[in-house]
C-alpha cells in the first residue's frame, strides 16, 4: 500500500529527473531504480514517471509528473478533485490561497511512498524532494489525510 504526497507546481516547466535526484542527494544518497525506469530519462524535458532507491534493501519511491494539458489531462482531473475537496471546507484566507494556487498549477508531481517498507531515510529523501519543488518550482505540498502545507506547517487541514 502506498501513501501519496503531491506538489502542485506553478512554474510552467517541470524539472528534469536528474535535477530532482541531485536535490534529494544533498540530504540522502539516492539512485535511479533501473529496474523500474530507463536511465535515458534523467535529462529529458518531458517525463511521466521514475523511481529512486534511497536504500538498496528497501522498496523504491515512485514519482509521477502530470502536466496540465487540457481538460482530459490527469493533472486537470487531480486539480479538480482537490478544488472540490477544498470547496467544502470553511472559508478562510488559507482556503482562498490554496484554491488560487490550485487554479494556477501547471503540473503535479506525486510521490508514492511504500509505507509498509520505508525508513526515516526514505521520508527524509521525500521531504528533500518536496522542499526543492516548493522552493524552486512554486510547489504547494499536499499529503493524503493531512492537508496542504507551507514548509513544515499545515496551512489547510483536510
Amino acid at each position: 500500500m502506498g501513501y501519496f504526497v503531491r506538489a502542485f507546481c506553478k512554474n510552467p516547466q517541470p524539472p528534469k529527473i536528474q535535477e530532482l535526484l541531485d536535490a534529494i542527494s544533498k540530504v540522502v544518497q539516492v539512485e535511479l531504480d533501473l529496474e523500474l525506469c530507463d536511465s535515458d530519462l534523467v535529462d529529458k524535458e518531458n517525463w511521466e514517471q521514475f523511481a529512486y532507491k534511497y536504500d538498496r534493501e528497501m522498496n523504491s519511491i515512485l514519482i509521477e509528473c502530470n502536466e496540465r494539458e487540457g481538460e482530459d489531462s490527469l493533472a486537470e482531473e487531480e486539480i479538480d478533485e482537490f478544488l472540490e475537496m477544498v470547496h467544502s471546507l470553511p472559508d478562510s484566507d488559507e482556503k482562498s490561497k490554496v484554491q488560487d494556487h490550485l487554479k494556477s498549477t501547471a503540473f503535479v508531481i506525486s510521490c508514492r511512498l511504500p509505507t509498509s517498507d520505508i525508513t526515516e531515510a526514505g521520508y527524509n529523501a521525500n521531504d528533500a524532494l518536496l522542499a526543492f519543488l516548493e522552493e524552486h518550482y512554486a510547489g504547494l505540498i499536499q499529503a493524503d489525510g493531512e492537508g496542504f502545507y507551507a514548509g513544515d506547517e499545515i496551512i489547510l487541514p483536510e
